[in-house]
């Protein structure tokens, strides 16, 4: 018996150590009982001295990493259901809210409910969410929309791209992020779905398996040093994301938006805690690049603008709705008050892949922004024309945006619409970017092409300014409707290109001048206003 095996296996929180000894034949005199338990003590110590090295290592690393990372692995917990529990959620205006929060099944968690269950107290009694009005714990309900995040029972949910949320998991170029499904109802089975991708790009992994080490090393292309690092055995491949991750921050400052912004805790970009290799050629090169990228400034729509309406654009009568009135009755109206309805066409700048892309296509990383487009005007009249023609009125006129008066609203600056002449107004906001991505053309051999593009989208939402609501402007048209559009030819290159400054992507894709991306825009948005038009003359 005395040199049977004993294994001795201990779970820590970083990893597992399986830890093996032998049960020695104890010198003579001694004892057997003491001298194994002196074993065991020097076993458990050293296991203790690892444990420690290695928790110190990940909390290195979770400070080190930018953005959030989740320190709890219950990504739901079923016996919370219906408790009042502690925790915040987070404004779109990045602003964190203390509150108690009725804890509800994933489904409602995730987004399918119009609300968190705000509670007056943590007072340990479950909650009644099917009818919260006579819950005596019931304080407020705070919708889905009005928030991008909300911490409750250790986890950290948030809005993904798609407008679902999402238990996250950590933050930062490459992330994971976790949906929690209900897949059998009668039983209440939830199954987990954790997902990694690097930005808006492919997904990695399933409910079955994780990402794995060649989708991981993929991600991190772009800092072959990293991915060299891993291989010879440096480190391990979370602290090779970790690394990559602070590159990716150190060298594309600004593009990625955490949570909590600049002003939160564990949220809170932090300075890396490891040390970082010196930069590859190739990493200076991208690095310098990105540094001389063509940035154009920040729209400020509300700078230089009056605070009361000029007499040019001043309103001549209140507006007030008419029930039941048509679309064409109240152009109509409107006229005879001696107002009119404003046509404005705006522009963002011109970003590089601000949308999310499908499968199979992954974005090329390239800095830099150019202005909005030019020639506005020409679009706006055109526009104006076309829909007094369409309608038979005088009454619609393209706005002088530097003349709408601004006022402060509930959350910030607002247009004051209700003080000028335009009762309703013709929202039309031009969205031009690049698209730059590669894209697998080949399934069997991963061949891959470098496809770009200049697009520009559009937006056309008609809305209305009444003294009802003189804070809120009210829909007219059912929804946002998009008119003009341009595509420029696509510029398709080998997989091998590889951009860094929007300069060189311009270059490339050799888009026409802004005057005939807008003439293209007038062409295209005909059929659609020719609907409109049709549609609203009923």
């Amino acid at each position: 018996m005395m040199n049977k095996l004993k294994t001795y296996t201990l779970l820590f929180s970083v990893t597992f150590f399986t830890i093996v000894c032998y049960a020695q034949a104890p010198k003579k005199g001694g004892s057997k009982f003491l001298n194994t338990l002196q074993k065991m003590e020097e076993i458990q110590k050293s296991s203790d001295e690892a444990n420690k090295k290695n928790l110190e290592t990940a909390e290195a690393l979770r400070q080190a990493r930018p953005g959030y990372e989740a320190t709890n692995s219950t990504y739901y917990n079923h016996k919370l259901e219906d408790m009042p529990l502690p925790g915040y959620y987070i404004k779109k205006n990045g602003e964190k809210v203390e509150a108690i929060i009725g804890y509800q099944k994933p489904q409602f968690l995730i987004g399918m409910s119009n609300a968190l269950f705000i509670c007056k107290q943590e007072d340990g009694k479950k909650i009644d969410a099917l009818n919260a009005q006579s819950d005596p714990n019931f304080k407020e309900w705070v919708k889905y929309e009005d928030i991008k995040a909300f911490y409750v029972a250790n986890q950290l949910h948030a809005k993904n791209s798609e407008g679902h949320f999402t238990v996250i998991i950590s933050e930062g170029a490459i992330h994971t992020t976790a949906s929690i499904k209900l897949w059998n109802k009668e039983t209440q089975l939830f199954k987990v779905f954790p997902v990694t991708q690097k930005l808006n790009g492919q997904k990695a992994g399933t409910f079955l398996d994780g990402p794995t080490e060649v989708e991981i090393l993929s991600m991190m292309a772009d800092a072959p040093a990293i991915v060299d690092g891993y291989k010879n055995g440096d480190y391990t491949l979370y602290e090779a994301e970790v690394k990559y991750n602070v590159w990716y921050e150190e060298n594309n400052p600004g593009k990625i938006t955490y949570i909590f912004g600049k002003d939160y805790g564990v949220t809170k970009t932090a300075k890396p805690a490891v040390a970082t290799q010196e930069k590859t050629s190739y990493e200076k090169e991208v690095t310098s690049a990105a540094e001389s990228a063509h940035r154009a400034p920040r729209i400020d729509v509300f700078a230089g603008r009056p605070a009361t309406a000029p007499a040019a654009v001043a309103s001549a009568k209140p507006e007030v709705a008419v029930k039941k009135e048509s679309f064409v009755d109240r152009l109509n109206r409107i006229k005879a008050d001696g107002n009119k309805v404003g046509v404005l066409v705006t522009s963002t700048n011109l970003v590089i892949n601000p949308g999310s892309f499908s499968e199979g296509i992954s974005k090329a990383q390239v800095m830099g922004s150019y202005g909005p487009l030019e020639g506005l005007d020409k679009l706006a009249n055109t526009t104006v024309d076309q829909l007094n023609d369409g309608f038979g009125v005088d009454v619609f006129e393209a706005v002088d945006y530097s003349q709408i008066p601004v006022k402060e609203g509930k959350y910030g600056k607002v247009d004051d619409w209700w003080a000028t002449k335009y009762k309703m107004i013709v929202l039309y906001e031009l969205s031009p970017s690049y698209i730059a991505y590669y894209k697998t053309i080949n399934t069997e051999t991963l061949e891959r092409s470098f496809n770009a593009q200049m697009k520009v989208n559009s937006e056309m939402i008609v809305m209305g300014a009444e003294d009802i609501k003189p804070d809120k402007l009210k829909y007219v048209t059912p929804s946002p409707k998009s008119w003009g559009y341009y595509r420029s030819e696509m510029h398709i290159a080998s997989s091998d290109t590889d951009f860094n400054t929007i300069q060189e992507l311009k270059s490339a894709i050799n888009p026409p001048s802004d005057d005939e991306v807008i003439e293209a825009i007038i062409k295209s948005q005909k059929e659609y206003l020719d609907k409109f038009v049709k549609k609203k003359s009923k």
